[in-house]
C-alpha cells in the first residue's frame, strides 16, 4: 500500500473515531474523546491542518465569543460558522476536556441548558460539536463522509454474508457426518466439532444472529473494561489528593476505601465497587479538592445499573 493509501487510511480512522463518539454514550465520551486526539497524531496530513490553523489562535478568546445568551438569560455554545475557525476551536477544547482542564459533565449541563437530561446534553454535543468538526477535515481532504458510511455499512454486510456461508458450509458437513454416523453398525467414536448450540436443527440464519449477539456481548465486555480502567485511573487521581486533606483520620479513612477501590476493580466486582463508591461519597464528598472525580465516580456507579 502507498504512503498516499496508508495517509488516507489514517485519515478515515479519525472519522471513525468521531463516529464512535457521535454513536456512543456518556459514560464513554472520555475514552472516545482520546481516541480521536490519538487518531490526529497518527495522522500527518490531519496534524498538519490543524498545526496550520493553531498558528497565533487565541483559544480561550474565541471559546468566550462562542457562548452566546438568549432572550431567556441561558446560556448556550454555538459554532462559528467558518470551517476554518471550527476546526482549531474544537481541536483545543478536546483537548482541554482531555486534559481534564475542562470538566465535560460541566460543559455541556452549561452549554445546553434546553436538553432533559445527560443523554441529551451528551447528544447535542456531538452532533453540534463533534460532527462540524468531523465533516470540516473530510471536506479539506475530499473525503465523502455519507460515502464512507455507506462503504462501512456494505462492509458489515458482506462480512455477515461471508459468516453465513461458512456457516451453511459447516452445518452441511455436520449433516453429512451424522447420516454417516448413523449408518454405521461400529463402536468407533465420531467426534464432530461445531459452532456451540444444543440444537442439531438450528438454522444458519439463528447461528448467524447468535454471533452477532456474541459480537455485541465482547464489545459490551469491552466497554465496561475500558469502565473498570476509567475508575482505576480516577482513583489514583483521588490517592494523589489525599494531601489536601487536612483531617488524619479522615486522610487515613479515604485512603483505606481508596485501597479497597483499586483491589474491587481488580476482581472486576461491580457491587463492591458501587459500595466503596457510597462509602466515599459520605466521608470525602466535602471535600473541594475531589469533588470533580467523585463526581465521575457517581456517574459511572449510575450506568452500571442504567
Amino acid at each position: 500500500m502507498g504512503n498516499e493509501n496508508i495517509e488516507r487510511e489514517k485519515i478515515i480512522n479519525f472519522i471513525n473515531a468521531c463516529n464512535e463518539l457521535v454513536n456512543g454514550k456518556f459514560i464513554l465520551a472520555d475514552i472516545k474523546i482520546s481516541k480521536i486526539l490519538k487518531s490526529i497524531s497518527e495522522s500527518t496530513g490531519v496534524y498538519n491542518l490543524i498545526e496550520e490553523h493553531m498558528i497565533n489562535y487565541d483559544f480561550d478568546t474565541e471559546f468566550e465569543s462562542c457562548v452566546v445568551v438568549d432572550g431567556t438569560g441561558l446560556q448556550r455554545f454555538v459554532l462559528p460558522k467558518e470551517e476554518e475557525k471550527i476546526i482549531p476551536l474544537v481541536f483545543c477544547l478536546l483537548v482541554e476536556i482531555d486534559s481534564k482542564r475542562i470538566s465535560f459533565n460541566d460543559f455541556i449541563k452549561a452549554q445546553f441548558p434546553y436538553a432533559n437530561n445527560q443523554n441529551e446534553e451528551y447528544d447535542l454535543f456531538a452532533k453540534t460539536i463533534v460532527i462540524p468538526f468531523r465533516n470540516a477535515i473530510a471536506d479539506y481532504f475530499n473525503i465523502d463522509v455519507k460515502e464512507l458510511e455507506k462503504q462501512n455499512e456494505e462492509q458489515e454486510d458482506t462480512t455477515r454474508n461471508v459468516i453465513d456461508e461458512k456457516l451453511k458450509e459447516h452445518l452441511a458437513q455436520v449433516k453429512e457426518l451424522e447420516e454417516k454416523l448413523n449408518e454405521s453398525e461400529g463402536t468407533t467414536e465420531i467426534k464432530v466439532t461445531t459452532v456451540e448450540t444444543n440444537n442439531p436443527n438450528v438454522t444458519p440464519e439463528e447461528l448467524v444472529e447468535a454471533l452477532v449477539e456474541t459480537q455485541k456481548a465482547n464489545q459490551q465486555e469491552e466497554e465496561a473494561e475500558l469502565l473498570f480502567k476509567r475508575i482505576t485511573r480516577l482513583t489514583r487521581i483521588l490517592e494523589d489528593k489525599l494531601v489536601y486533606v487536612r483531617n488524619p483520620l479522615k486522610k487515613s479513612n479515604i485512603g483505606l476505601l481508596l485501597e479497597a477501590l483499586f483491589e474491587a476493580c481488580e476482581i472486576r466486582n461491580v457491587k463492591i465497587i458501587v459500595a466503596i463508591v457510597m462509602a466515599i461519597n459520605n466521608i470525602a464528598y466535602k471535600e473541594r479538592s475531589m469533588r470533580s472525580e467523585i463526581k465521575e465516580l457517581n456517574t459511572i456507579c449510575y450506568d452500571f445499573y442504567e
